[in-house]
């Protein structure tokens, strides 16, 4: 919800905590669910890298943008405090329906 999104944004901004890629984590899932979605959350330099050089190469919005390939881009992983859900079967906890992403 917009509420809990708000909530985890907040105590970023009061934590200093700086990053440019956020990936938010919520709603009911159980322990392994959320392992899953960690997992898929780790950044492949190399391709974020090879992405922002294609879209400098290929987008007039990002023609002037400076790519300092010796940085060192994070993600910032936002989990809500929800207790987790009870796990159930193990074949449907493996299961992967997709993601929703949200570019701003």
């Amino acid at each position: 919800s917009q509420t809990k999104l708000a909530r985890a944004l907040n105590c970023l901004n009061q934590s200093g905590v700086t990053s440019n890629i956020y990936v938010v984590i919520n709603g009911r899932m159980t322990p392994t669910q959320k392992e899953i979605v960690r997992k898929k959350a780790e950044l492949d330099k190399d391709l974020y890298f090879a992405l922002l050089h294609w879209m400098k190469a290929h987008h007039p919005g990002f023609r002037d943008v400076e790519i300092d390939v010796s940085s060192d881009p994070k993600i910032e992983l936002i989990e809500d405090d929800l207790s987790p859900d009870t796990a159930g079967d193990p074949e449907v906890e493996k299961r992967d329906d997709g993601a929703i992403y949200f570019f701003s």
